[in-house]
């Protein structure tokens, strides 16, 4: 029982480090849309990083 216990954490922070990582490349993706001079483009971007957050945050067990 106690390998599990010790594992837990590492396990934690792996699915914490990959979420952060998708979030990071979903970010620099949707960014320079975001900043792009076009608004409608911007918020293009802007509907996508939220849709794509939902999508996230319901495909999850756990509440972010």
């Amino acid at each position: 029982m106690s390998d599990i216990e010790i594992e837990q954490p590492w396990l934690l922070a792996a699915v914490v480090l990959t979420l952060w990582t998708i979030m990071s490349i979903v970010t620099a993706i949707v960014l320079p849309a975001a900043l792009s001079p076009t608004v409608k483009s911007g918020v293009a971007g802007g509907v996508s990083f939220m849709a794509s957050v939902q999508l996230l945050k319901k495909g999850l067990p756990f509440q972010l």
